[in-house]
């Protein structure tokens, strides 16, 4: 049911933004030119040169002893040692921070090294923590590639949430074409990294919001999540809504995550009305039928005339690794059963044998009619006395050489 909440609220999260490294660093600086609004952002890097180019008001240089202060190139291992040496000032940064979101790119040292241990520190916290990591493009080195991997492998225990955004899939959400500079590119890739930043941070924060969940909701389902994924759409005139929603649904990065979803926040804002609202609402209803939880959200924005715009943040998805993963060991299990099933038809087969066996055995040595006077042998006298076991390994024996 669609509850409107129209009482105060006490409009006091706060959430941090900290870019981790170059990619994170450069994701911030055009976030606090396009000033987004009700969060606080910080600039994290084990360079001291490249810290510097960073917008934001508040920076932490990370493992000054172990790097001293030139980066941790594409070694992981680095990174991870300079955020472990500079935990102390990582916990103090985070002081008083609600939601964390970090952000990030994968493949190089810092983003992929440093970014899990603060992921995790904010965790242990108890701070809300959304990764937003950025993979890098197809074309690069081998072992970027092999540190993206192992980098969104380790991020997806240490984070509540992550969010993995691809450069060649961002070309095609952005419509991106040849004769596109690629600071036009980055700055629209840019919105997709806003998109999960801007609704929770409007919806919990901003007056004009009409219809708003409990913090403690949200944070119940987005606690360890693992991978997540985000969309957008924006529609106008009388089925501002229905387009909106409908292309959102469309967007690459939900591509066909929504039946696979534990759970999604959806929210609506623009110049909408209640049946706006209510469209949204059954429009998402009859698409995420198997999702166990559905958080709406909904802010009146009278700028964006005739206008509206829906974001959904999707969590519990299962990766592409994890999916094959699945896949592999149900075929092995189903292989293992048809393997237990054909031991235990042999092992039936090979205990009718030596019951056969031991009955020939008992046939030779206890039937007193075929055996009479038998027992006046001495050898036989002493095959007697054998136990049922020995006269089955002497009777395998004499079959042995018999058939020889």
């Amino acid at each position: 049911m669609l509850e409107i909440e129209t009482n105060d609220m006490d409009r006091n999260i706060k959430i941090m933004v900290a870019g981790i490294g170059d990619v994170g660093i450069n994701e911030i600086n055009m976030l606090i030119d396009r000033r987004v609004r009700w969060v606080e952002f910080a600039g994290i890097h084990t360079d001291k040169e490249n810290l510097n180019l960073c917008k934001a008001t508040r920076k932490l240089q990370i493992g000054q002893r172990s790097t001293m202060g030139m980066g941790a190139g594409t070694n992981p291992n680095l990174g991870r040692k300079a955020a472990r040496e500079s935990l102390k000032e990582i916990r103090e940064l985070l002081k008083g921070i609600d939601i964390l979101y970090v952000v990030c790119g994968m493949g190089e040292g810092t983003g992929s090294g440093a970014t899990p241990v603060i992921t995790e520190t904010a965790k242990k916290m108890g701070i809300l923590t959304i990764c937003i990591a950025w993979e890098p493009y197809k074309f690069e080195s081998e072992k970027m590639k092999k540190n993206t991997a192992a980098g969104i492998d380790i991020l997806r225990e240490k984070a509540d949430t992550l969010i993995v955004l691809s450069r060649d899939k961002a070309m095609e959400s952005v419509h991106a074409h040849r004769r596109m500079t690629l600071p036009e590119f980055y700055r629209k890739a840019n919105d997709i990294t806003s998109q999960p930043i801007t609704a929770i941070a409007d919806l919990f924060n901003d007056a004009s919001t009409i219809i708003c969940p409990d913090f403690s909701d949200v944070q119940a389902l987005m606690r360890n999540q693992g991978f997540t994924v985000v969309g957008s759409g924006t529609g106008q005139g009388k089925t501002k809504a229905e387009q909106a929603v409908k292309r959102m649904c469309a967007d690459p990065y939900l591509n066909k995550a929504l039946s696979e979803a534990r759970g999604v926040i959806v929210y609506l804002y623009g110049d909408i009305s209640l049946s706006d609202a209510y469209d949204v609402v059954g429009y998402v209803s009859d698409e995420i039928e198997s999702a166990d939880n559905i958080i709406y959200g909904a802010r009146y924005d009278e700028s964006m005339t005739d206008t509206c715009k829906v974001t959904m943040i999707a969590v519990g998805l299962e990766s592409q690794m994890e999916r094959r993963w699945r896949n592999i060991m149900s075929i092995k299990l189903h292989n293992y059963s048809k393997e237990v099933e054909e031991l235990k038809t042999k092992l039936k087969e090979k205990e009718e044998e030596i019951k056969k066996q031991i009955e020939l055995c008992e046939d030779l040595f206890f039937d007193v009619e075929q055996t009479s006077g038998i027992f006046d042998d001495p050898l036989l006298q002493q095959i007697y006395k054998l136990s049922d076991r020995q006269r089955e390994t002497l009777l395998a024996f004499l079959q042995a050489i018999d058939q020889n």
